[in-house]
């Protein structure tokens, strides 16, 4: 079950695929604040996201970076847009 802002609580099977993941980065993000990892590997995440929320999704990340290290793996065209904003 989830609850994106502005919708009523749901099974996840039935949010969009870009809501489904930001649902799944949540829970991410949350069981680092209480056992972060040294690194952590996300494949082709930002596939579903639209610009929008892939710059929520790098606000986010650059909070852990300072305790972790993440590869992030993209088929977008601009890749290296990422990594300069996640290594700012």
């Amino acid at each position: 079950m989830a609850r994106p802002p502005g919708k009523k609580l749901q099974s996840i099977t039935l949010l969009s695929g870009g809501e489904q993941t930001m649902t799944a980065v949540s829970l991410l993000f949350s069981i680092y604040q209480v056992s972060p990892s040294p690194f952590c590997l996300l494949d082709e995440l930002d596939a579903p996201l639209d610009e929008s929320n892939i710059n929520r999704f790098i606000r986010v990340l650059k909070r852990f970076l300072d305790q972790s290290q993440f590869l992030i793996i993209t088929h977008k065209s601009a890749p290296s847009a990422w990594l300069i904003r996640c290594t700012e």
